[in-house]
């Protein structure tokens, strides 16, 4: 039983965390791409062009 109640505890715990990865770098994009109209259409294509060399 305790096994299962740690395992669980961990899974909100990562996604807790990733959810807060995703807001933290959310407003960022906003500010670097204030050029173009419409956001990412997911945070996939948010994190490559963050990635991605300035300039390239």
């Amino acid at each position: 039983m305790r096994r299962k109640k740690s395992f669980n505890e961990l899974k909100e715990i990562t996604q807790a965390l990733q959810e807060q990865k995703e807001r933290a770098i959310t407003p960022t994009l906003k500010t670097a791409h204030k050029t173009e109209p419409k956001p990412p259409s997911n945070i996939t294509d948010a994190k490559k062009s963050v990635l991605e060399p300035i300039g390239s």
